[in-house]
């Protein structure tokens, strides 16, 4: 078999396409037996409930079925959320980053929670090596680097199939308007340009913006 290619890209229409250079056919149309149309693997109900319990793509749910190309590369996609799978995975939930943020997005539209942001500072701020777990670090470059805790707040809003911020959590995105897919455990957002913004996103069920939570 030929090895998988796991570069990254996105393409305009229903799916972000992992490791192939031509998009797949749209996800309601790559079926297998049992396979619904709602999503692939089974439907979008039952996606959300396996990440809640931490158990995210189980039998492929949420990925196409593994498919050779004409080049003999082999390929699959994972659909990007419309608008309204956007705001069911979303509203009443929070994202979080392991030492980087925690966020929760309420119903109402508005966002609440915390991130870390990092400065460089002299040395004499980094008395030991310190972990994430440190208010600092120094690094294999023997560079002092200082974390602050910043409280964040906002709107959210869906326009279209983009999920937006007003202001932007800076530890979360670096684009006002993403899109989102579902990997495994993770929401993945998506900047303008269809590259994935940082690594996945953890998707708890209900408010958990502690920041002990991280520590």
């Amino acid at each position: 078999m030929s090895e998988i290619n796991t570069r990254r890209r996105f393409f305009k229409g229903s799916t972000v396409l992992l490791g192939a250079a031509v998009a797949l056919a749209p996800v309601h149309s790559v079926r297998s037996d049992g396979q619904s149309d709602d999503f692939p693997g089974g439907s979008f109900d039952t996606a959300l409930n396996k990440i809640f319990a931490g158990e995210g793509g189980e039998s492929g749910i949420g990925f196409s079925p593994l498919h050779q190309q004409a080049d003999g590369k082999w390929s699959f996609s994972v659909p990007a959320l419309d608008g309204a799978q956007v705001k069911q995975a979303v509203s009443g939930n929070s994202l979080y980053r392991d030492h980087s943020f925690a966020i929760h997005l309420s119903p109402s539209g508005q966002y609440e929670g915390w991130q870390r942001t990092w400065r460089q500072e002299g040395l004499d701020s980094c008395p030991t090596q310190g972990s994430a777990n440190y208010s600092y670090i120094l690094n294999s470059h023997g560079e002092c680097w200082v974390v602050t805790d910043q409280d964040v707040q906002g709107g959210w809003t869906i326009e279209g199939d983009l999920l937006c911020f007003d202001p932007v959590p800076s530890a979360l995105t670096n684009a006002q308007c993403n899109r989102v897919s579902l990997v495994l455990n993770s929401l993945v957002l998506w900047d303008p340009d269809g590259h994935m913004i940082g690594k996945g996103n953890e998707l708890h069920k209900g408010k958990s913006i502690r920041r002990t939570y991280l520590d």
